[in-house]
């Protein structure tokens, strides 16, 4: 995450060739969006100190609506070490914190994921924090935002979803007023953001959606501006003869003149029902329309393809 001397820094740049009560009145705001974080790092302290510990069944705790964590971190390294660690303690030794769901035998997780997680993996009674007073879905992201920033980081694309997934529900009117929650420089929520606009397509070229960092998405997003369906394309042309490295995606994703392959359409009785493409790799590609195929067995059309193979050998 961005600390205080890079946000004093995005404030200076921000504020770059304004007059000088711009920077005061950017200066005093951050004054005040420190003061709220501390009110709020306050009052979970409070909540913490002043409320028992209690042991859970794993099985009665679930996600909260923000879940942070990408499955493919409970394969990491780390999670590893956590388990261990958990394992060793015979369950975990700092409570998480939890709020009751509307079904009052369960809970969800205001933070914790990866305790929780660890505990449920190896059977283990869970150490929790129950929040008995309300606490408001803008005061739960922010606190499992906070508690993040103690312990193992999240990766860039699970806080680009997080961020996301908090606009989306509304918890914030903007990315700035988000920004100014959190702390951090408005120019980082926009970066980190990038990663959460990708395509699917994208996102899934990539070993892991955990190894994609904002340098990638800002590469990739300057690429689809300028031709979205080339890079979705590539997607699905790129035959990986082995496992690419994130950089070695990029590259390929944004390299060269980014123009489809050779696309011809397939026509019946003047209506296009299929195409017939070749991928940047040569391979030839051909895609049918559910309604041109019905009834039709898959022997029909690979017989005709060998005709067609057989009339070129000769």
């Amino acid at each position: 995450m961005v600390d205080d001397a890079q946000l004093d820094s995005d404030a200076d740049a921000d504020v770059g060739g304004f007059e000088s009560t711009w920077a005061e009145e950017i200066f005093r705001e951050r004054v005040r969006t420190r003061a709220e974080i501390e009110e709020l790092r306050v009052k979970l302290e409070r909540l913490e100190g002043t409320q028992p510990v209690q042991i859970l069944d794993p099985t009665a705790v679930r996600a909260g609506p923000l879940v942070n964590r990408h499955p493919d971190s409970f394969q990491a390294p780390d999670f590893a070490e956590l388990k261990t660690s958990i394992g060793l303690t015979k369950g975990n030794v700092q409570p998480i914190l939890v709020k009751r769901s509307e079904d009052t035998n369960r809970f969800e997780i205001v933070y914790g994921h990866r305790r929780h997680r660890a505990c449920q993996d190896l059977n283990l009674p869970l150490k929790a924090v129950v929040v008995e007073e309300n606490l408001s879905p803008s005061e739960a992201f922010l606190a499992l935002e906070f508690e993040n920033r103690n312990r193992a980081g999240l990766r860039p694309f699970e806080q680009a979803m997080m961020y996301s997934a908090a606009l989306k529900a509304e918890l914030f009117a903007s990315k700035r007023d988000l920004a100014k929650a959190i702390g951090v420089s408005h120019t980082w929520i926009n970066q980190v953001l990038k990663i959460a606009d990708l395509p699917e397509e994208v996102i899934q070229a990539f070993k892991s959606p955990l190894e994609i960092q904002p340098s990638h998405a800002a590469q990739l997003a300057r690429a689809l501006e300028k031709n979205r369906e080339a890079v979705v394309f590539r997607t699905t042309s790129h035959v990986q003869a082995k496992t690419p490295s994130a950089r070695e995606v990029v590259s390929w994703l944004t390299r060269g003149e980014l123009v489809r392959p050779e696309e011809v359409p397939i026509r019946r009785l003047g209506t296009i029902v299929g195409s017939c493409r070749r991928t940047a790799s040569g391979d030839v590609v051909i895609k049918m329309s559910s309604e041109a195929c019905a009834g039709q067995p898959l022997e029909e059309f690979a017989n005709a393809l060998e005709r067609s193979l057989v009339r070129q050998d000769r």
